[in-house]
């Protein structure tokens, strides 16, 4: 599956964990360390049209979990091996 950086740009339902507060970048994020998240590192299931990556199409169990651990934790997660979830000041 691959995988793709997207912001979080939170929306009228600032939820961090609603694939719809997230939009695609080609960047990986130089933010890290922080109370708020930033991006996400994400995979996304094979088949969908390119263009629907402006978006992301869904945040898995696993995902959310990093995403409410780095809320908690203000570090980004997991810890080990590869970060997909980046948070900033």
């Amino acid at each position: 599956m691959p995988r793709y950086w997207y912001v979080y740009v939170p929306g009228l339902n600032p939820d961090p964990t609603l694939p719809a507060n997230y939009r695609y970048t080609p960047f990986k994020p130089s933010c890290a360390i922080g109370s708020t998240i930033c991006a996400i590192y994400s995979g996304v299931p094979s088949g969908y049209p390119a263009n629907f990556f402006t978006i992301l199409p869904s945040i898995s169990d696993r995902l959310q979990n990093y995403i409410i651990n780095g809320l908690s934790t203000h570090a980004p997660q997991p810890i080990v091996p590869r970060f997909f979830v980046y948070l900033k000041s």
